[in-house]
């Protein structure tokens, strides 16, 4: 278990697990349980093939770059040490190489992604543009995938759980309120729906919408037109020379009218 030197600012080293750290700004939120457990009995076979990236901390220990998967699988397997790349690189550097590799290797979901790249905005003080270049995408690609986070987190995992895609996503987000993602989602979970079924019942929750809202807007336009006739028809009244006497009240709940006319005019 010697040292083996791998390029300049890196070398490959066997760390004891007990000294790694979980990395504190892993973009991954989501760890299959299963296949952790399958990657433990590999591991514990025929050990790491590929090393884990860590840096020293100054606690005398490393943290992970990447490599959580790997980390998890062999503390379940109970290894002692596992072969490590360890990186020499200030920390904006060191977090940025972690960001792009998790991302070009396509081990995150677009959720994930989404966190990489506002992640990398808040740490490194890059603007949106500055990521871009970095991560290697367009602007435009950067604005779209950071729309996603716009989904509420309880709903994030009910997505990515039952393998919906991206343009699920950007469907669910066309709707204005979180009650009416909910909705949506949970007839394309129940329904299996695809993409172009999503987004049929997207459109009908929405001309749903706005019916209600014309109906809602005619109801009380009418009720404006109702009231003004009330109090039009009295004051025809009293200005042609009948004594007639009006009184009205609002309440939370209703608009009463006491309206008083002698027999006599």
């Amino acid at each position: 278990m010697g040292i083996a030197k791998v390029k300049t600012g890196a070398r490959i080293i066997h760390v004891p697990v007990s000294l790694i750290r979980s990395n504190p700004l892993q973009p991954r939120m989501y760890f299959d349980d299963e296949s952790i457990e399958l990657l433990a009995s590999s591991v514990g076979a025929i050990g790491i093939i590929e090393p884990l990236t860590v840096y020293e901390n100054e606690e005398h220990g490393y943290t992970l770059l990447s490599g959580e998967r790997r980390l998890r699988a062999a503390q379940k397997a109970g290894l002692a040490r596992v072969p490590c790349i360890l990186l020499d690189m200030v920390t904006t550097e060191r977090f940025f190489a972690g960001l792009v590799q998790d991302t070009q290797s396509k081990k995150l979901n677009f959720f994930e992604e989404a966190m990489v790249i506002d992640k990398l905005c808040s740490v490194t003080g890059l603007d949106y543009n500055g990521a871009a270049v970095r991560l290697g995408i367009s602007p435009d690609v950067m604005q779209s995938k950071l729309r996603l986070l716009r989904i509420p987190v309880e709903m994030r995992k009910t997505i990515v759980e039952n393998g919906l895609t991206e343009r699920h996503v950007n469907i669910l987000l066309r709707l204005p309120s979180d009650s009416d993602k909910e909705t949506l989602l949970r007839e394309i979970v129940t329904g299996r729906l695809n993409v172009s079924q999503t987004a049929k019942k997207c459109s009908e929750i929405l001309a749903c919408g706005r019916k209600k809202q014309g109906t809602v807007i005619r109801y009380f336009s009418d009720i404006t037109v109702f009231v003004n006739s009330i109090e039009k028809a009295v004051n025809t009244m009293m200005s042609s020379g009948i004594g007639a006497r009006f009184k009205r009240r609002e309440t939370e709940n209703t608009i009463d009218f006491l309206i008083s006319i002698p027999k006599n005019g």
